[in-house]
């Protein structure tokens, strides 16, 4: 294990569960920039490599929502990773990166979210996001209005079905990045 392996794994073991998903959504940006760059170099491997990474990552966000205690919240949520997935997988099909910037700019906007409810509050203390099971309703208040502006319409999804429904193969299965 490397260096930065070893910090990564230290600096995420015992977190709170809303850092972990800022470090999710880093993740998922980080990947992003990387593909954009692959496609500037004309690095396919490498292209496929980072947009591989971040729908692995937009799955974990979407398997991490509790959907009975997160309701409508999880639901809406829910649908904008597949968005998100399906617009990075198009990008890569059609070898067009914007779709990529587009959904950047998404994360992005959720990302200054979750990192302003991570310095306002602990877990613990007010349980921060129930769409990802916890108690308080604080997710309405940082998310309920990107949200509703960009969920996306049926006519929307490039690939019916993608993601919509947990598949019953992984739902025992621990994902990482």
């Amino acid at each position: 294990m490397n260096q930065y392996q070893a910090y990564a794994e230290n600096h995420l073991v015992g977190t709170s569960p809303t850092r972990l998903i800022v470090a999710l959504y880093e993740g998922a940006i980080g990947s992003l920039d990387a593909a954009r760059t692959c496609f500037a170099t004309g690095d396919i491997m490498g292209r496929g490599r980072a947009i591989t990474k971040t729908t692995g990552i937009l799955t974990e966000l979407m398997f991490s929502l509790d959907m009975e205690k997160g309701g409508e919240v999880s639901a809406n949520l829910k649908r904008l990773y597949s968005y998100m997935q399906q617009r990075v997988l198009a990008a890569h099909a059609e070898k067009k990166p914007e779709p990529l910037t587009e959904v950047e700019g998404l994360l992005k906007q959720m990302l200054d979210a979750w990192q302003t409810v991570a310095r306002q509050t602990s877990f613990a203390d007010c349980g921060v996001a129930e769409a990802y099971g916890a108690g308080k309703d604080l997710e309405s208040e940082y998310f309920g209005e990107l949200i509703t502006e960009q969920q996306p319409r049926e006519d929307d999804f490039l690939y019916t079905g993608y993601f919509l429904e947990t598949p019953s193969s992984v739902l025992s299965h621990a994902y990482s990045f």
